[in-house]
């Protein structure tokens, strides 16, 4: 097994009024990103989020590991999901 060096990339919100230099594992999923940038911006909990790769223009689904979906200072955006029900 091959231990891959961490990712460097720009984590903003989709409102862009906070951006982040972050160091990110690649084998982590992307769902722990947005529940570690819920946590750091303090943004509602009950809300639902989602990441965009900005660089690729691609949407990255919450089970996908962030070195198969992303390189090293790609920005990435934090975007708000509507979820109507």
């Amino acid at each position: 097994m091959s231990i891959r060096p961490p990712l460097t990339v720009l984590l903003r919100t989709a409102d862009h009024t906070r951006k982040v230099e972050v160091d990110l594992d690649p084998d982590q999923e992307v769902a722990r990103l947005v529940e570690a940038a819920i946590q750091r911006w303090r943004l509602p909990s009950e809300g639902h989020y989602g990441i965009v790769n900005v660089s690729r223009n691609r949407t990255l689904g919450l089970a996908d590991r962030i070195g198969d979906q992303v390189s090293s200072l790609e920005l990435l955006e934090l975007q708000p999901v509507l979820v109507a029900g």
